[in-house]
């Protein structure tokens, strides 16, 4: 279309028709262009488009298979270090966040500890985790507060557990690879760079293990005594923060996954804080003693895919592809055109236009003489009529040569008519016509560089032009 319309305007200047340009219809023709460099160049790209589609979509993202996200069902678990309740009161001497330590830090404020059930406090064993780190104790009448640090939280153990499953696919087929649970699976901890620990997991029963501070490492906090986002003079330890557990299980060539990462991601500048209540009296005085908790706030997902065959997926896959090469075949009759060195010649060569068909329907007498030599040339193709000297062929299929056989060459006399068509006349050499309408053909015309009025197939002198006079 846009082409029809730059030929509109080029003709608009001769005199002709616009709309006659803009209500063409193009039609597409193969032709073989014996250039090493368009054949190289188309070559790499088909190449290109082949290993896109084998390497990367077949196999990098299994483009024949239709997809489903799975869902997880995570399940956690917290604890202290084993006889640390033993133990608390001399770890205690030796901590510099607390105050009886020999060192000191941005802030320094009492340290406690509890059984596992005061650390696990306030969760309740699903996809969220709170590891307190800091106190705040409020007495029911608001008068008394007191402020602690919990004793090295860092060395708490993380437990979780988990099942995934692709539920329509499960629902469809019933098939036990489309749901996994984790003792099916191999688990691993990686890095923000995806980069494995050594020993990140300890498997435990049907339960992974971690320990706080290799989750705090993996997330990129080297130490909770860090200066915190929101207020540097503030530690991490003090105001807390929020974690992001994901458990990435991607797909296999099988459409399932035997292997499982855990990845931890820190949400930049976030705080953590829960509240506990410690006792309630209704009767009396002190109303209800509460806890402000804040700390390490985990939250556990499961994402990745599982997969079936799916021929419509695949045809999807295979039909863009094409496309893919289709646009690249476009680029380069583009760049052919427009772009390359010959493009002119590219040109030529690529493109042909017919006869005028609407005014041949009004029975104009130049569309007519346009529709014969057009017929005479494809005759002379098709080897039907004789050819002209040393296989040429005039640009208007026509017999007629005006050097005669003074110069080797066949007369009109001397030529046969093809299935009784008459010869037609040549007038004596004049002024020129180019097929484009160019009265000075000596220049540069649209099909390259063309001096002494050689025509389009060999040196023909004052023959009629291609479509007409």
């Amino acid at each position: 279309m846009i082409s029809a319309c730059i030929q509109s305007c080029r003709n608009a200047k001769r005199g002709a028709k616009p709309w006659h340009e803009l209500l063409t219809y193009e039609t597409s023709k193969r032709v073989k262009i014996k250039d090493p460099v368009i054949g190289v160049l188309r070559l790499v790209l088909i190449i290109a488009c082949f290993v896109y589609f084998c390497v990367f979509r077949i196999f990098g993202e299994y483009a024949f298979y239709k997809t489903e996200k799975v869902t997880g069902i995570i399940q956690t678990s917290l604890q202290g270090p084993p006889g640390f309740s033993d133990t608390w009161q001399d770890v205690r001497l030796k901590t510099d966040y607390c105050n009886e330590g020999y060192h000191s830090t941005k802030s320094n404020l009492p340290c406690v500890t509890g059984p596992d059930a005061w650390v696990m406090a306030p969760s309740e064993g699903g996809d969220e985790l709170f590891i307190a780190t800091r106190l705040k104790d409020t007495s029911g009448d608001g008068k008394q507060v007191t402020r602690s640090f919990v004793l090295n939280p860092e060395d708490y153990t993380v437990g979780v557990t988990f099942t995934v499953q692709a539920l329509q696919f499960w629902h469809d087929t019933r098939d036990a690879k489309f749901s996994k649970s984790i003792t099916e699976v191999t688990t691993r901890l990686v890095d923000k760079e995806s980069v494995p620990y050594t020993s990140g997991v300890t498997r435990l029963s049907r339960f992974d293990i971690f320990t706080v501070s290799t989750l705090l490492d993996a997330a990129g906090i080297k130490s909770l005594d860090d200066p915190h986002a929101l207020d540097p003079t503030k530690t991490n330890r003090y105001e807390g923060l929020t974690l992001l557990l994901n458990v990435g299980c991607s797909m296999e060539m099988d459409g399932t996954f035997a292997s499982c990462d855990y990845q931890v991601d820190h949400f930049y500048g976030s705080v953590a804080e829960t509240f506990i209540v410690k006792s309630y009296n209704s009767s009396g005085e002190s109303g209800i003693s509460t806890q402000e908790r804040r700390g390490i706030l985990i939250k556990f997902k499961a994402s990745g895919e599982m997969g079936r065959f799916d021929l419509s997926t695949f045809m999807l896959a295979w039909v863009s592809s094409l496309a893919l090469v289709e646009i690249c075949t476009m680029l380069i009759d583009w760049s052919m055109t427009y772009l390359l060195p010959y493009r002119g010649i590219y040109k030529m060569v690529l493109y042909d236009e017919s006869p005028n068909i609407h005014e041949l329907r009004q029975g104009d007498k130049k569309a007519g003489r346009a529709v014969k030599n057009l017929r005479l040339k494809k005759l002379a193709i098709s080897g039907e009529v004789n050819a002209a000297p040393s296989g040429l062929v005039s640009p208007t299929g026509s017999t007629a040569w005006s050097q005669g056989s003074s110069q080797g060459r066949p007369s009109p006399a001397s030529r046969a008519s093809p299935r009784g068509v008459a010869p037609v006349a040549v007038a004596p050499q004049q002024d020129y016509v180019s097929p484009r309408g160019l009265s000075d053909y000596s220049q540069q015309a649209q099909y390259g560089d063309v001096q002494g009025q050689q025509a389009q197939y060999g040196d023909v002198q004052g023959q009629q032009a291609q479509y007409g006079d």
